[in-house]
């Protein structure tokens, strides 16, 4: 099959090939057979026809993948067929085949590209093709729209809602600890996610940076506004125990936990402690431990309490060293406290809550069967069906948004008929609960009405399940109204599979 690579190379222009690689690249490819002994197409041949029908037919990228991975086993043994749709286009981008970006009308009125691509307005509808900073520009004088980092102090909606971390109590207490910091809105308050990365080179000084869209130099700082990591994760970053009997960190001493008389088996209950003192839980005995709840919530520690507990602790590491007697549930000192803002800081930390284990017994069949049918948008998360493991009865390669999907929307739905009213409505309460917290916007005085609401929640959850249900990450799920007042975002995986 002719190439005509020739054609090609005249069409692109020369300098195009005068880049490491590119001529020897493509020259290969042509004279490459696509498997021993074929002569009707070669790899480059056989790549630009498949991506012709490709174009033409409005393939997706994910489909055009498949049919490579596809087409790469049907040939025989030693073939140098492409088997990803990133192999193809980097065949491709040599030859000046890659994406450019057209700026569009708003009211799909034209495109910006060859006689139009110097308008700053559109010509039909008037209609600007940028978007305005408010404050700095002027009806003649348009902004292109530069990189969001300083989008809390222009174009954020302050209505007293709670819509972007900036509106957090911990960000206006770093402002007023730290006016300085807080005056420069261009500065970075980081979060830590734990892959390894390193950001003490960057928190402890200051950088020269050039900001395009103002024309000026500044000293950007930055600072570590808290992590995100996953709850085993949080014990190794600040060293707390997070197994045993005193597993929750903001609890600490005061973690009502039970453990089984005849196995190892730890469990969380006594939520009603931290329901109002009036509600008519506290009173009910056989519903419960057959006594009335008259103990209170402890407070939480701050930051300072925090850092003056991990003061005196001496880490010793390695197998065959002696233990101290005294058991401390801080087991190591967080090297985040050398950071001299860290103690200041109510809430370090955005705990992904791990999926716990809910049984349905033989009501799994049926549960199974409900998510197998459901058709999700494209885009709006994974394909539920292939989630489900119909012989394992259970849910497979959930990832974090998949779970809140299931949460916020499916979960309610897929028990529906299968649980007893009482326990299907308590479930359908904590989605709900899910889908309050998960707002884009909230009104902070319904914050104190949340967090009574998830206590309640894990009270009729201790009445219809049984005690091994209720394990640390379940416990958590009362404190995330306190991080969300504090933090205003978090993140979770999920609490039942």
């Amino acid at each position: 099959m002719d190439d005509r690579l020739e054609d090609m190379m005249r069409d692109i222009g020369q300098d195009s090939f005068k880049r490491a690689h590119v001529y020897d690249s493509l020259y290969n490819d042509k004279d490459t057979p696509l498997y021993p002994g074929c002569t009707n197409f070669t790899r480059l041949s056989a790549v630009l026809k498949l991506f012709y029908l490709k174009a033409i037919n409005g393939g997706t990228d994910k489909s055009f993948t498949e049919l490579l991975e596809l087409l790469t086993k049907m040939l025989p043994e030693g073939n140098v067929f492409p088997s990803r749709y990133y192999e193809v286009k980097k065949i491709f981008c040599p030859m000046g085949l890659e994406y450019e970006k057209i700026h569009a009308c708003p009211n799909g009125c034209i495109l910006y590209r060859k006689e139009n691509v110097n308008y700053n307005h559109c010509p039909k509808c008037k209609a600007s093709r940028y978007k305005k900073i408010h404050g700095e520009s002027s009806d003649d004088e348009e902004v292109k729209k530069g990189p969001p980092v300083k989008v809390h102090a222009k174009e954020r909606k302050c209505d007293g809602q709670i819509r972007h971390v900036a509106d957090s109590l911990q960000w206006k207490k770093i402002d007023s600890l730290f006016p300085n910091f807080g005056k420069e809105s261009r500065n970075l308050r980081l979060g830590l996610s734990t892959d390894g990365m390193n950001l003490f080179g960057l928190v402890g000084g200051r950088v020269d940076v050039f900001d395009a869209q103002s024309s000026e130099q500044f000293n950007m700082h930055a600072m570590l506004f808290c992590t995100i990591n996953d709850f085993p994760a949080y014990g190794n970053l600040f060293g707390y125990k997070v197994k045993g009997h005193k597993a929750c960190p903001i609890c600490e001493k005061d973690t009502c936990f039970h453990q089984q008389e005849n196995g190892n088996k730890i469990f969380y209950l006594g939520h009603r402690k931290f329901l109002n003192r009036y509600h008519p839980y506290r009173r009910l005995q056989k519903a419960f431990n057959r006594e009335q709840e008259h103990d209170v919530a402890s407070k939480t520690l701050i930051g300072e309490e925090v850092y003056q507990r991990q003061q005196d602790i001496t880490a010793i590491f390695g197998k065959y060293q002696k233990r101290p007697i005294v058991k401390n549930i801080w087991k190591k000192r967080s090297v985040f406290f050398d950071l001299p803002y860290w103690s200041s800081l109510e809430v370090t930390r955005r705990i992904c809550l791990l999926p716990a284990t809910l049984c349905l017994k033989k009501e799994k069949t049926s549960f199974c069967e409900c998510l197998e049918s459901i058709i999700v948008p494209h885009g709006h998360s994974s394909n539920v069906k292939r989630l489900v493991s119909a012989i394992d009865l259970k849910l497979v390669g959930l990832k974090s948004h998949d779970c809140h999907v299931l949460m916020q929307k499916l979960l309610q739905v897929a028990i529906c008929g299968i649980l007893p009213n009482n326990v299907r409505k308590t479930i359908t309460r904590l989605c709900l609960f899910f889908n309050a917290i998960c707002c884009k916007a909230i009104d902070p005085l319904e914050l104190d009405d949340l967090e009574n609401e998830a206590a309640v929640i894990l009270c009729q959850l201790e009445i219809f399940f049984p005690p091994s249900f209720f394990d640390i990450m379940i416990h958590l799920i009362v404190h995330l109204v306190r991080d969300i007042s504090y933090m205003v975002q978090f993140f979770y995986g999920g609490c039942i599979k």
